[in-house]
């Protein structure tokens, strides 16, 4: 027996871009934290620290 297709809800195509839109910003974030982070993963993760849990909130 084959599933019924459910219609697209209204707010679907919103979601998706947000989630790009996030996704985006995760990745251009983490390209600059591995470009910069000299020192060693002591380093890379104080910088991580610092960017995403005292800047971003």
């Amino acid at each position: 027996m084959r599933e019924r297709r459910r219609p697209p809800v209204a707010g679907g195509a919103r979601k998706r871009s947000s989630c790009r839109a996030a996704l985006r910003q995760a990745t251009r974030l983490f390209l600059r934290l591995g470009l910069t982070a000299f020192g060693g993963p002591a380093a890379h993760i104080a910088m991580m620290e610092d960017e995403v849990v005292r800047r971003r909130g």
